[in-house]
């Protein structure tokens, strides 16, 4: 399997040995696509998950200081919090699956010394 860092490196290199060998460039146009919805849910599911760790040790502190009420209000929003990271969790997993799956449909890339064309003459 290819190593996406590579593709993302070497975007047009890759297009162009795909090029090469007479196949469409639209996978890697949609595999950048997917790999950007990767790192946005990621990015999305770090913040929230630090976020709420942080909401829920303020939550030990007002309960601890008899700030009921306020501690309540606080744990209904990190639970609207947790609720949005399953969406993403379940987003991440169907961008994962498809990023997966178009990574094993590409196939190797061709040497510099392969000569140009759709077959060996």
């Amino acid at each position: 399997m290819h190593d996406l860092k590579f593709i993302r490196k070497n975007e047009d290199s890759v297009k162009e040995n795909l090029n090469r060998r007479g196949l469409s460039v639209d996978i890697i146009d949609s595999l950048l696509r997917l790999d950007c919805q990767h790192r946005d849910l990621v990015k999305n599911l770090e913040i929230n998950r630090a976020t709420v760790n942080k909401q829920s040790s303020e939550i030990g502190r007002m309960l601890k200081a008899g700030h009921v009420v306020e501690a309540e209000d606080l744990k209904s929003l990190v639970k609207q919090t947790l609720e949005k990271n399953r969406d993403y969790e379940a987003q991440h997993e169907r961008v994962e699956v498809e990023m997966k799956s178009s990574l094993e449909r590409l196939p190797n890339l061709l040497h510099e010394s392969v000569p140009f064309g759709l077959d060996s003459n």
